[in-house]
């Protein structure tokens, strides 16, 4: 025996522990799989719902950005101020966590709280309660409390997308957002998978079904730029209007559709797709035309004026709110940012109307009228 040798054997649990630390730098974990376990610890009451929603969320942002064990326990702070090891990941996903569960959660549901937040501070746009806003918010709540699909319209940059986002931010454990594009059948399939959280290798076949498995009926899907589907071939786009059926009908989960008026023209009211999309409207609560709900002049110098006072601007008068009326309310926001970081820069200049108006010219040129 040389001196770099040694005649200690490993015991059965040392080698139970070298194993489980090989396979936690390995594993490339199946999302259908661990949240299986996961819904088999709350089954098992050894967690709340709560906590396995957020446990889910917590596995499927970190396999999202190709997470291996290590990382999921560095991310997290245990009381000690120590991370969690790789094996103790491992164990978690793979249902045989024996460490203590309150504990986990407990640092599962900081980091989640730490994370969202910064997500919403990474963005320069004030969130203000705006008649669009508010809208969405009300019937998303409707829809997920009756378990149902709606339909939300209107014209682009109105803020649609912006109070989506806001109330998937409020529900992050369970809304999941979908944005179409002009997709082919392969492309659809790929990109929705990954949006609802599949990962891991699936046959073709497989691939709506594991979607199914992740959604559920206290699950969200909001589906948001769905009129680009009317620049999709027929054949492509019966294929995703089938398969998006096909999830929500088994699934049960609530829906946001969510387009501009072209959802209503190009594809409702289009002779070739009425028959595809006639059994998913009827699956829909209602329909929420958000342009007949902005048609009162006096709704948008509400929501303007609100949105200036957001951002610490002074009240617009007539001669200002001539033009702001002409401009989109993402036009608006737009030049709010660009004018608060102007008084950012020069402290002398002050946040009034008529600064917005001096950057409403700078950025888009004479308003017409």
């Amino acid at each position: 025996m040389t001196p770099t040798q040694t005649s200690e054997v490993p015991t059965v649990e040392e080698l139970k522990n070298m194993m489980a630390d090989n396979g936690a730098r390995e594993a490339a974990w199946s999302a259908g799989a661990a949240h299986d376990k996961i819904k088999a610890y709350a089954a098992n009451f050894k967690i709340t719902k709560e906590q396995a929603d957020e446990l889910t969320w917590f596995f499927d942002y970190g396999r999202g950005r190709g997470w291996r064990n290590r990382n999921w326990g560095d991310a997290l702070v245990q009381k000690n101020g120590e991370g969690y090891s790789a094996t103790q990941i491992s164990r978690l996903w793979s249902g045989s966590f024996e460490g203590s569960f309150d504990n986990i959660c407990s640092a599962v549901h900081v980091f989640m709280e730490q994370t969202v937040a910064r997500q919403k501070m990474s963005s320069e746009d004030v969130c203000v309660e705006t008649t669009v806003y508010s809208t969405i918010m009300e019937n998303a709540k409707l829809a997920k409390a009756r378990s149902t699909p709606i339909i939300i319209t209107g014209r682009t940059s109105i803020g649609k997308t912006f109070g989506l986002e806001q109330y998937r931010l409020q529900n992050i454990t369970q809304v999941k957002r979908f944005r179409c594009r002009p997709f082919s059948a392969y492309e659809f399939h790929q990109s929705f998978a990954k949006a609802v959280g599949v990962t891991g290798k699936h046959r073709k076949e497989e691939i709506l079904d594991e979607c199914v498995r992740l959604l559920g009926p206290d699950k969200m899907l909001i589906i948001d730029e769905m009129h680009e589907l009317a620049l999709c071939s027929e054949k492509n786009r019966k294929i995703i209007i089938e398969n998006l059926r096909y999830v929500l009908d088994e699934s049960g989960c609530s829906a946001v559709l969510c387009g501009t008026d072209k959802l209503t023209h190009d594809l409702f009211e289009n002779p070739v797709d009425q028959d595809w999309f006639k059994q998913l409207i009827a699956r829909c609560l209602k329909r929420v035309d958000l342009d007949k709900v902005l048609a009162e002049e006096a709704t948008r110098i509400g929501d303007i004026q609100a949105t200036l006072a957001a951002y610490g601007f002074t009240a617009a008068d007539d001669r200002q709110m001539a033009v702001l009326l002409r401009i989109t309310m993402r036009q608006l926001c737009h030049c709010l940012k660009s004018a608060t970081a102007a008084t950012r820069n020069n402290p002398k200049l002050r946040r009034t109307a008529d600064l917005l108006l001096a950057t409403v010219k700078d950025h888009i040129g004479e308003v017409k009228k």
